[in-house]
Parts: structure tokens; C-alpha cells; sequence
């Protein structure tokens, strides 16, 4: 059965060390030095930028941040959005023998 005891350290989170001279001054938490030491607890939410923008900052598409994709489609600095006209007709259900379906206009 493995056993880890140690894990990997984090990259920006401290813990404190106390030091202390006796059982009786650890008992009474009364340390006579104490420093930072690499903590092995890390919180890896906070050093994705993907995460901060979609827990804070939030993700805006402007013009001059839109960039070309593998298929093409867009180009550097294209529209954030884009407007596809369509027909203004609906597609109903009639009661016709000959047809079930009917198109109509909006």
C-alpha cells in the first residue's frame, strides 16, 4: 500500500511555523520564534485567468479582440456579432386533408 507523505508544495502559499521551547510554552501557544514555510495546500481556482474572467471580470468581445478561428470564418478585428437575415415567414399546423403543414408570414 502506497504511502504519500509529503505532497507537492504551493507555488504562492505560506503557513507559519511556530517554535516553541517547551511542552509548556506549546501548550500555552507562547512560541519564541516563528517563520513561513511552503504550504502544501493550494487553492488552484484563483491562477487560472479563464476563471478569474468567468467569476469576476467577466468575457467581453469587442471588435479589436476578435481573432481568426481554425475554419476561417473570421478575420482579425471582425464584427463581435453578426446578423443573418432570414425569411419573416412561420411555419403552423392546418387542419387541410392535403397538407398538414403551412407556411405564413409574421
Amino acid at each position: 500500500m502506497p504511502r504519500i507523505e509529503t505532497n507537492v508544495l504551493s507555488q504562492f502559499n505560506d503557513e507559519i511555523e511556530y517554535y516553541y521551547s517547551s511542552s509548556l510554552s506549546s501548550s500555552l501557544h507562547k512560541p519564541y520564534s516563528s517563520s513561513f514555510v511552503r504550504s502544501d495546500l493550494d487553492n488552484r481556482w484563483d491562477e487560472s485567468i479563464g476563471t478569474d474572467r468567468l467569476f469576476y471580470t467577466g468575457c467581453v468581445q469587442s471588435n479589436t479582440s476578435t481573432v481568426p478561428d481554425a475554419a476561417d470564418r473570421w478575420i482579425d478585428n471582425s464584427p463581435a456579432w453578426e446578423v443573418i437575415p432570414v425569411s419573416p415567414t412561420i411555419l403552423v399546423t392546418t387542419d387541410k386533408t392535403t397538407t398538414k403543414m403551412d407556411v405564413r408570414n409574421k
